[in-house]
């Protein structure tokens, strides 16, 4: 059976058991008929995404899917760790031992750059678009891309493409407790969206 891979934060990913089978992507693999490979997770930022997307690369096989989910800037990656901010404060540090948090407060304090997350984040959907897909599809892999959250227009030698943004689409059809859902795109309580987007992402 060809596989269907997810590799993105947690727009592309079901990120609760209880969510799988309403998941947009499990709606998809079913509609397709392929099995699904999930590389995502919540929380990925974009560093993750290219080394998963590297590493999974020879694995890929023609006539696969392939969904790419492009977070926000303001994650950053350290050896396997992703680590997310919002306005300067760490999110979810449950997730951290004490001895990470010190670490990674302690980078803010004297290394963080938003410009240079911005640039980082830029160089690297650049290469994912431009580099990575171009070779899957020249292997007859089908890919479809989307931006979690609102695509950044910073200036780019090879210009990114303009590709939906999942949580504004969201927005668009309700409102904030459909974001706050497992996954993003809601469920029978706020409202499903999730075959909506299934066949949105993959017209």
């Amino acid at each position: 059976m060809n596989k269907l891979w997810f590799f993105g934060d947690s727009f592309c990913h079901p990120c609760s058991n209880d969510a799988l089978p309403i998941w947009w992507g499990t709606l998809l693999s079913k509609k397709i008929n392929k099995e699904i490979i999930l590389q995502s997770a919540g929380g990925q930022s974009i560093t993750d995404t290219v080394v998963r997307l590297n590493n999974s690369y020879r694995n890929i096989k023609p006539n696969d899917t392939v969904m790419i989910s492009y977070t926000t800037p303001y994650r950053i990656y350290f050896d396997n760790l992703s680590v997310s901010f919002v306005d300067g404060e760490i999110t979810n540090p449950q997730h951290y031992t004490q001895r990470q948090l010190d670490a990674i407060k302690l980078y803010m304090l004297e290394l963080y750059s938003e410009h240079h997350q911005k640039v980082q984040w830029i160089t690297y959907v650049s290469y994912i678009q431009n580099q990575i897909v171009p070779a899957l599809e020249k292997n007859n892999v089908e890919v479809k891309q989307f931006y979690s959250f609102e695509k950044y227009n910073i200036h780019s030698p090879m210009p990114i493409l303009d590709l939906p943004e999942a949580s504004k689409w969201v927005l668009e059809k309700g409102d904030e407790s459909i974001l706050k859902t497992p996954g993003h795109f809601g469920n029978d309580e706020v409202g499903n969206f999730n075959l909506e987007w299934a066949e949105h992402i993959y017209e």
